[in-house]
């Protein structure tokens, strides 16, 4: 397994098998099914926006526990630290991006991992949103223009 490759669980249901794992490059996609409640294939699963109830990291690709298994303790907590990529602003990276393409009227281009110059680093984008936002929900574009 490699260790810098993320993948994320998207779960549709409230069984321990209503869910799929996709890989990062499909993250944008399952994020824009969910905010648009629109039927897509991700991974192995055709699933219905209006069903996803979270998108997450899945830790258990890396750590190799059972589907059903949650983190308890500090051993766990430690075993993911050690053993999984970090996840930290990922999602919201992603979601940003899903944003930015649907207020700007390219939403064709959400899942075709095209540059964003005008996000800039994904690193740079959320450290400016999380100084700007302060807990606050805003858009992309009350963000940028300084609102």
């Amino acid at each position: 397994m490699e260790k810098n490759k993320r993948y994320f669980r998207v779960k549709y249901g409230y069984g321990t098998m209503d869910q799929v794992t996709i890989v990062e490059e499909e993250l944008e996609r399952a994020l824009y099914a969910r905010i648009k409640g629109t039927p897509m294939q991700l991974g192995t699963s055709m699933v219905s926006g209006n069903n996803i109830i979270v998108i997450e990291p899945n830790y258990h690709k890396h750590t190799r526990w059972n589907e059903g298994y949650q983190p308890k303790d500090s051993d766990d907590w430690e075993q993911i630290a050690r053993d999984c990529p970090d996840y930290t602003g990922v999602i919201e990276k992603y979601k940003m991006r899903v944003q930015h393409l649907l207020q700007s009227g390219q939403e064709k281009l959400i899942g075709s991992n095209v540059t964003i110059p005008e996000l800039d680093s994904g690193e740079r984008a959320l450290s400016f949103v999380s100084e700007t936002t302060r807990g606050e929900m805003k858009s992309i574009q009350d963000i940028m223009s300084g609102k």
